[in-house]
C-alpha cells in the first residue's frame, strides 16, 4: 500500500503536474477567438 502510494504521488508530481501547467500556460497564449476575451489579454492590460 505504501509503495504504491509513493509511486501515485510521484507519477503526479513529476509528469501530470508539469503538463497540466504546459497545457494551462498555452492555452492563456493562445489568442482567442473574440477580441478582448482572452485569458492573458485581460490579465495583462
Amino acid at each position: 500500500m505504501v509503495v504504491g502510494g509513493l509511486i501515485t504521488s510521484t507519477l503526479l508530481t513529476l509528469v501530470l503536474l508539469p503538463l497540466l501547467y504546459d497545457w494551462m500556460e498555452q492555452r492563456a497564449e493562445r489568442p482567442s477567438r473574440e477580441e478582448g476575451t482572452g485569458l492573458a489579454r485581460d490579465l495583462n492590460p
